[in-house]
């Protein structure tokens, strides 16, 4: 066959772009594009040429026309109506029961409660509890639960709030002016006792690498930890371990806070006992920094 431009081309190839067949056809650049397999899809009766030349055919991923693009994200047309609701839901965060319990049951006693249809509504500090009965508190969280979620935004501004506020702990000229910034800190305004949950999030166990509690002992703070594990509310963040897998324990024996043991060993005793995530029990973890 002969091109526009004068030069023939013959049917072992054009240009790697297929052969040329008496099914095939000539494009404005006089290049032909034959029925083989251009760019790696068999054209067939529903494929359409574009302007460029190229075959794009219904297997494909993506589909161009003239005047419309589609993708092929993985999902099936039906999901379209749901998009607008995944993107609100990138937005908040799912709680886990097993690891969020307190939060749940803390929204649920102290939050602003709403009847949904037959369900009712818990919110407070950007956490919302969906429950299935009014009176969920005193009985099995897995019998009233229906959905717990944490807005994004609200944890980041929670979490931007305790570095700052841990800082000025750390600032503070001596202990009674930290243990003053500390009470302020945990106080419920609503009963003015002190609390591990502030703006929607539990301090004795989060952040995950070193709680408040964890922070106080590994600096040293022993009014601190005292007013902390006299309150009742820290009890969880007792046996936790945090970074390097270290309890109060070891974090006490590794930076050099003997002042602090007896306050643990107080509300446990079996504490020192415990070996970390390297198997080594707390007077190891100190003769190590030794």
């Amino acid at each position: 066959q002969q091109s526009d431009g004068g030069g023939w081309r013959d049917r072992p190839t054009v240009r790697g772009r297929g052969l040329a067949r008496p099914g095939g056809q000539q494009v404005d650049g006089g290049t032909w594009r034959g029925l083989d397999q251009p760019y790696g899809g068999w054209p067939n009766n529903s494929d359409q040429l574009s302007e460029s030349g190229t075959w794009r055919s219904d297997a494909g991923t993506v589909q161009t026309t003239r005047t419309r693009r589609t993708h092929n994200t993985g999902f099936t047309a039906g999901t379209a109506a749901f998009r607008p609701r995944m993107t609100h839901h990138a937005e908040e965060r799912q709680l886990e029961r097993e690891i969020d319990e307190r939060l749940i049951r803390h929204t649920v006693v102290r939050g602003r409660k709403t009847q949904v249809g037959e369900k009712w509504r818990f919110e407070k500090d950007g956490v919302v509890v969906i429950s299935s009965t009014e009176t969920p508190e005193q009985s099995v969280i897995t019998t009233w639960l229906e959905q717990a979620t944490y807005q994004k935004a609200m944890r980041t501004a929670a979490d931007d709030e305790y570095k700052r506020f841990v800082d000025r702990l750390d600032d503070s000229l001596d202990e009674e002016e930290r243990l003053e910034k500390l009470i302020s800190y945990l106080s419920d305004p609503d009963t003015q006792q002190l609390t591990s949950m502030v703006s929607g999030v539990d301090r004795a166990l989060h952040p995950m690498d070193e709680p408040l509690l964890h922070h106080c002992v590994a600096k040293g703070f022993v009014e601190c930890v005292q007013a902390m594990l006299d309150s009742g509310e820290f009890d969880d963040a007792i046996g936790k371990k945090a970074k390097r897998g270290m309890n109060l324990m070891h974090l006490a024996a590794w930076n050099g806070r003997p002042e602090v043991l007896p306050v643990l060993e107080a509300h446990w005793k079996n504490l020192c006992d415990l070996p970390s995530d390297f198997n080594e029990l707390p007077e190891q973890t100190g003769w190590l920094k030794r």
